[in-house]
């Protein structure tokens, strides 16, 4: 191997490599996003803020693995946000294979990722509705009008609306 193919070879390496941390985060973003969902099931706010901190840490670091990525892509003479598809055509024997292997690690990574944070956004959303149609009803008393539409008499007394002790 001459050295130009020997140093070509290594930075796809280190392409690889960078590739598997980034899917690696992607994963453990997965699992945090499904334990965030469970803690909210279990309506526990301990472990949903650590997982929350979790998931911040872990969307940071993605972010520097991307920016890794990046260097490592201009490096091999690609443009920054080159699609690793392409690259990987273009890549000598077993290099390209492997890098085509690992993206499609990265993607199916990031597809789990994204399905997590879609099934946590419907079901915190559908909790934020319960919650507001259930304070509406508290606070409105979720009471019949006080006069029945026919005869003009009022109705029948129903539940009370709510006390509120002001005291404090």
């Amino acid at each position: 191997m001459i050295p130009a193919d020997r140093a070509q070879a290594q930075r796809t390496e280190r392409l690889i490599s960078a590739l598997g941390r980034e899917t690696a985060l992607l994963t453990e973003l997965a699992e945090t996003l499904a334990r965030q969902r469970a803690a909210v099931a279990r309506n526990d706010v301990t472990a949903l803020e650590a997982d929350v901190a979790v998931a911040g840490r872990v969307l940071l670091t993605l972010q520097e693995a991307h920016r890794l990525r990046g260097e490592i892509l201009v490096a091999m003479g690609a443009d920054r946000d080159h699609p690793l598809g392409h690259l990987a055509a273009t890549l000598p024997g077993s290099l390209g294979g492997r890098v085509e292997r690992s993206r499609a690690a990265l993607a199916a990574a990031a597809a789990a990722a994204t399905r997590e944070a879609t099934i946590n956004r419907w079901v915190l959303r559908s909790a934020l509705d319960a919650g507001d149609a259930y304070l509406q009803a508290l606070f409105t008393g979720g009471l019949p009008t006080p006069y029945t539409p026919g005869d003009g008499r009022p109705a029948p007394a129903g539940p009370a609306g709510v006390l509120v002790d002001k005291v404090a």
